[in-house]
């Protein structure tokens, strides 16, 4: 078309069926892939997904910034060390840390094994804390200085974590 001016370009011809064609599609391309964008979006149900996913992520910050003004250092610190009582590796960690402390290998611990081993990780526990936390699971207890078994020792880092 540069060589003879006298040619018409073919796009310019509104009466023809290519003019008709583009035209078209400079409509469907900026509407249409948007729209079809969006009906698949709707149709997978992805904006539902979307708010129950920042629904969910709001519940938990809110959950998270609640358990932290309402838990103490000493629980945060047992959480940390054995994990949540709600986690699956739970009730493993307690046993693994259990069978630590209990160095005579007797299947019971004493109490001031667990006041020694806390006060290692930095807890400030004493005698009296721990036998009011124990009160609650024993009936009756048997001396100052009661031997734990694995299922007490499992209550007592429960209620230490400030779940019972």
């Amino acid at each position: 078309l540069l060589g003879d001016y006298r040619l018409i370009c073919p796009w310019l011809e509104t009466d023809r069926m290519l003019f008709l064609w583009s035209v078209c599609f400079v409509l469907v391309y900026p509407i249409g892939i948007p729209a079809f964008f969006l009906c698949i979006l709707h149709f997978y149900k992805v904006p539902e997904m979307a708010k129950k996913k920042s629904d969910h992520a709001l519940l938990h910050a809110l959950i998270e910034k609640f358990r932290q003004r309402v838990a103490s250092r000493e629980a945060t610190i047992i959480a940390r060390w054995v994990g949540e009582p709600h986690v699956d590796e739970y009730e493993v960690r307690v046993q693994e840390l259990f069978e630590r402390l209990d160095e005579d290998r007797s299947g019971t611990i004493e109490l001031s094994e667990i006041i020694v081993a806390f006060a290692r990780k930095g807890l400030r526990v004493t005698h009296t804390d721990i036998l009011r936390l124990l009160a609650r699971h024993m009936e009756e207890m048997p001396s100052d200085d009661p031997h734990l078994s694995l299922d007490l020792f499992r209550l007592l880092m429960k209620d230490m974590c400030g779940k019972s």
